[in-house]
């Protein structure tokens, strides 16, 4: 409902004057309260100083017990002006003497004091009501609190000075606000009201069409002398403007028409929505987009609505839907899906705004278009399932951080996307690189030089957020994505590769170290023949079943039998036995040297698992290592074949170099077991005797300390079963999953390499078609079983 001025200027008055009010009441009445807690303040002051006056006479008089002296001194005090009423209680609080008005007072029915809430050491205690003080201060003689003195002041002077105050107070301001009133409201009348309405009267007869009448002439105020120019300098402006508008109507219907001629040779089709009604235009482009004739479809919401994807509906009118609340801040964009007339599906972008509104504000009519986006959906589809499905991990950098990655990438390292974008280089890499460059700085280098247009390809050490390291491939480049520049970097693990160089590596190694073994072997081979050959001839030279030999000691003035005896005695015939058997010993060891050194051969044969078995033994049996105490000889062997095993088809030098593997490995890692306290003391010292040629003490077994490799031989399933048992330390679950890892190892560095079980993995698995696996558990020791084909018949 409209009001005037007047009525308005009224209401701002009642307010303004009401606010103002409101302060000086606040403040008046927060300078009362001071001013009656000062007045409060003081009264407790001079009570206090009376009180303190009379302390040592009451305390002295208290201590005494003398009540009628207490009675007197406290109706002497009584008397003074306002006081009501002088109580003393003991320092406990039950009352002993008390007056009032200058007489004594019964203290049968006086309640007792709480001294619980009441503090000693504070000089007194106070509390009013407005019309009563209640003042209360200790009796304190030689640090002891022996009563308590209780004084009612009357305030009832300072409360009518309140009120007084406050009664003049709001007097003061009634009388301001009417005056403040009268004078406001006269000068509006006059200044303002006044001119407007006999300005309102020449306005409105005026000719809006001549604007030929006359505006009254003010020379009193100069804001209404200037708001009368106003009006006769639009009135001017008005007919000026009608003429322009005729103008702008011609100019927007020549532009209409050319509007709707680009509307016809555009791609775009056009559709309009009545919200309120539901009626709906599709312009002809709309129909042949879809391969429909103009008009084949009725135009309405459902027409729309039936031909959207289902997956792509919902989604559609949560835009739409947002579009309407925002009130114009948000024009409705969406893609989806639209079945065609020969029943296949057009992607489609949607774009429209809400062009009018009704009174309040809701929605009456949307407008938009829909574009046929079909092949900017295949060529973004295509190249995403060609960044997601590559199988090198690919980066997107912006200004060094990682904005964006494929699946690849997150499989590589171990993570989620949320977890690496926003992350540098250097951050997904260990601080040093193999060569030794800080990794933060050379990958920043690296990536300023491809945005300087110079690609990379390189190697380079990454680190998952799990903190292991791999190798990997990286070419970078820079693009253009949008009018940015980005670089793009493509990851390739090549962790197996550079394993299998270094396995070549090794194999060439070890290639090499067969052609020097063997070379040895020969070399040892020729003075093992000579001692060998000495030794028998000297067995032969001192033989008596050969008559030259007795001939010879009957020339030396000997019998035989005597040189005999005297060998005997000095144990020289034990000696050349020992020489006879270490020579052959040494002369096995040479042959299956030899025998091991040998190219395996290309072709498969018929082998004895068991003879194969034996062989990797005897190797095994030659196998010493001082630095790790660890020597096969103290290690039993239990031999557990099945009778009659069939043949098994092979590589002989293959398999012999499995099963050496895995006995070494047993016996190495019984070498490495933890011996029970003492043992392992036992256990280096009888190496040591029993390498010297000495004889251990009676009472000294080895069993205590001596380690076990089972060897069991089986045929089962049409396979033969290679099954090699210890008693070594075992291993744990996750030693026991990568045991078979190319390079992985347990023993300490400079002890091994990490590629003995990997060889056998291969030559079992990928030469052989068979199967390899371990069963271990920690101090439970472990069992490699080797699973060869049998050949088939037929």
């Amino acid at each position: 409902m409209s009001r005037s001025i007047a009525q308005r200027m009224n209401h701002d008055i009642l307010i303004t004057f009401t606010v103002i009010a409101c302060l000086f009441v606040a403040l008046g009445s927060f300078m009362q309260l001071r001013w009656k807690d000062d007045n409060i303040h003081t009264v407790c002051r001079l009570l206090d100083t009376l009180v303190a006056r009379e302390q040592d006479n009451l305390a002295n008089e208290l201590f005494e017990r003398r009540t009628a002296a207490l009675n007197m001194r406290l109706a002497d005090m009584s008397r003074i002006e306002d006081m009501v009423r002088v109580t003393l209680y003991d320092a406990h609080g039950a009352p002993i003497a008390g007056a009032s008005a200058g007489a004594d007072q019964p203290m049968k029915d006086e309640p007792a004091l709480d001294v619980s809430v009441l503090n000693s050491r504070v000089p007194y205690i106070f509390e009013h009501d407005f019309s009563t003080l209640h003042f209360t201060r200790p009796l304190i003689a030689a640090g002891e609190v022996l009563g308590w003195v209780r004084i009612d002041q009357d305030l009832t002077l300072l409360r009518k000075q309140l009120i007084n105050f406050f009664g003049f107070f709001f007097a003061l301001l009634f009388i301001t606000f009417l005056c403040m009133k009268m004078l406001l409201l006269n000068r509006l009348r006059r200044s303002v009201v006044t001119p407007l309405s006999e300005l309102g009267e020449a306005m409105r007869g005026m000719d809006a069409g001549t604007a030929s009448a006359a505006l009254p002439v003010f020379s009193r105020d100069t804001e209404i002398i200037n708001l009368s120019s106003a009006f006769g300098e639009l009135m001017t402006r008005l007919d000026t403007s009608y003429r322009a508008l005729d103008h702008a109507n011609a100019a927007l219907k020549q532009s209409e028409q050319r509007l709707s001629r680009a509307i016809s040779a555009t791609s775009d089709a056009i559709w309009e929505w009545s919200y309120a009604t539901g009626d709906t235009y599709f312009s002809p482009r709309w129909y042949e987009m879809l391969g429909y004739r103009d008009q084949e479809l009725p135009m309405c919401f459902g027409t729309w609505k039936s031909l959207c994807h289902p997956e792509d509906h919902a989604a559609a009118m949560v835009q739409i839907d947002e579009t309407i609340r925002s009130g114009g801040a948000i024009s409705y964009k969406a893609e989806f899906r639209m079945r065609t007339k020969n029943g296949g599906w057009k992607w489609i972008l949607g774009r429209g705004d809400v062009i009018e509104r009704d009174t309040q504000g809701n929605p009456a009519l949307i407008c938009g278009t829909h574009t046929d986006i079909t092949e900017r959906r295949f060529s973004e589809e295509k190249h995403r399932v060609l960044f997601q499905s590559s199988p090198d991990a690919i980066f997107l950098l912006k200004d060094n951080r990682f904005v964006d990655c494929n699946l690849q990438t997150l499989k590589m390292f171990g993570c989620t996307r949320e977890q690496i974008i926003g992350l540098s280089p250097g951050e997904l890499s260990p601080p040093l690189q193999p060569g030794g460059e800080d990794s933060a700085i050379a990958a920043a280098e690296i990536v300023r030089d491809a945005l300087a247009g110079r690609s990379h390809t390189f190697e380079w050490q990454h680190r998952r957020l799990d903190g292991s390291v791999f190798m990997a491939e990286v070419s970078i480049t820079a693009m253009q994505l949008l009018e940015d520049t980005y670089v793009v970097a493509f990851l390739r693990d090549i962790s197996e590769r550079k394993q299998m160089q270094e396995l070549m590596v090794q194999n060439e190694k070890m290639i090499s170290v067969g052609g020097l073994a063997a070379g040895m072997a020969h070399e040892i081979n020729n003075p093992l023949g000579g001692i060998l050959q000495g030794v028998q001839n000297i067995s032969r030279r001192l033989s008596g079943d050969v008559d030259a030999n007795r001939k010879a000691a009957e020339e030396a003035g000997c019998g035989l039998e005597t040189v005999q005896a005297y060998m005997r005695l000095r144990r020289i015939d034990r000696m050349l036995e020992g020489i006879r058997e270490c020579g052959q010993r040494a002369a096995d060891i040479v042959s299956n040297m030899l025998n091991f050194s040998r190219k395996s051969e290309t072709s498969h044969a018929l082998r004895s698992l068991p003879d194969m078995a034996e062989r990797a033994i005897a190797l095994t049996q030659a196998d010493y290592d001082l630095n790790t105490r660890y020597d096969f000889r103290n290690i039993e062997i239990l031999r557990e074949y099945a009778p009659n095993l069939p043949r098994v088809e092979c590589s002989e030098m293959e398999i012999v170099q499995v099963l050496f593997n895995l006995i070494r490995n047993a016996a190495q890692a019984i070498a490495r077991r933890e011996l029970p306290a003492g043992q392992a003391e036992w256990a280096e010292w009888a190496g040591r005797v029993e390498r010297a040629g000495q004889v251990k003490p009676a009472g000294h077994t080895r069993q205590a300390v001596q380690g076990r490799i089972s060897i069991r031989l089986t045929e089962q399933d049409g396979h033969l079963l290679a099954s090699i048992s210890d008693n070594g330390p075992g291993m744990d679950e996750e030693t026991r999953r990568r045991v078979f890892e190319p390079f992985f190892t347990t023993k300490p560095p400079g002890e091994g390499t990490g590629l003995g079980l990997s060889v056998c993995y291969l030559i079992v698995h990928r030469n052989h078609r068979g199967d390899i696996s371990v069963e271990s558990a920690p101090g439970k020791g472990a069992t490699f079983h080797v699973r060869l084909p049998l050949p088939q018949n037929g």
